[in-house]
């Protein structure tokens, strides 16, 4: 799991004077960086090796700006060219929303999805998500 802290800003608050949720996808993005890393050390543009094919969110309560945010980020499941992630954020103890994004490991040169190399599918899978069964 990658845990990435974020203090929201006044700026990004909307009329009704909470979090708007347009601010939440780059909230979302930046506990992706982590992910990013393993495949793009260094993040740079010329280097990069995935491409994002689908973000959901989820806004389950009012986030606001007078605390501090957390963006949990687990691998949910791992294809031949592609994986997904499961986000929470978290604010004052409160599960206050969620998304999902899944990444195809790409060359933009050739404009086709690769399978991922072994290398990074281990790293991958050491952030698993597994979910708790109740007993």
């Amino acid at each position: 799991m990658f845990i990435e802290k974020i203090q929201p800003r006044f700026s990004e608050t909307n009329a009704a004077g909470h979090i708007g949720f347009v601010a939440l996808p780059a909230w979302f993005e930046k506990g992706i960086e982590s992910v990013y890393r393993m495949f793009v050390p260094n993040l740079a543009p010329q280097e990069w090796t995935l491409i994002v094919v689908k973000f959901e969110l989820e806004c389950l309560v009012e986030i606001h700006h007078t605390e501090e945010v957390t963006i949990e980020t687990m691998v949910k499941s791992i294809g031949n060219s592609s994986f997904s992630l499961v986000q929470t954020l978290n604010q004052a103890g409160n599960l206050s929303a969620r998304a999902g994004t899944t990444l195809v490991y790409f060359d933009y040169q050739e404009k086709k999805a690769l399978p991922i190399p072994d290398d990074l599918r281990k790293k991958l899978v050491l952030h698993l998500f597994h979910e708790k069964k109740e007993t």
